[in-house]
């Protein structure tokens, strides 16, 4: 059987990103060769448009399932309802289709594995996940970002 993965879009030249760019990644697209590539954005899923207002999370994405963080865009407002909806649809149609590995554009809010900004705009970078690099493990669907594959 082949192996089925999601890919970010954004890392197979869509120009999904927050400013109307890819993050084109031949290494990902080698990788991919031999599989099954189910493509997505979580935030296009969302319905955010293309070019949109970069996104952080304020706080820890665990707070943010209890309502005590949010993930906001450059202006202060909050998306969180949206962008939660569709990381829960990913999840539901990756875990039916029996996919076990995703590959996500690291840093992001929502795609992020193990690094994201902080939530101030600022460029920093602290140890967490994206929404939905944290949802996709916790349903044990293996998370490797863009940034292993440099």
């Amino acid at each position: 059987m082949i192996e089925k993965v999601f890919v970010s879009s954004c890392l197979v030249g869509i120009k999904t990103r927050y400013n109307k760019k890819s993050a084109y990644n031949e290494k990902v697209l080698d990788f991919l060769k031999d599989k099954i590539a189910i493509i997505g954005c979580p935030e296009v899923l969302a319905g955010l448009k293309i070019p949109r207002l970069p996104l952080e999370i304020k706080g820890k994405v665990q707070d943010l399932l209890r309502g005590e963080a949010k993930i906001i865009n450059k202006r202060g407002k909050d998306l969180t309802p949206k962008i939660f909806t569709a990381c829960l649809e990913i999840v539901f149609i990756l875990k039916k289709l029996k996919v076990k590995t995703a590959i996500l554009k690291s840093l992001s809010p929502v795609c992020g594995s193990g690094k994201i900004y902080d939530g101030s705009f600022k460029g920093r970078i602290i140890k967490g996940d994206g929404l939905l690099a944290y949802l996709l493990k916790k349903n044990k669907i293996r998370v490797i970002t863009d940034a292993e594959f440099r």
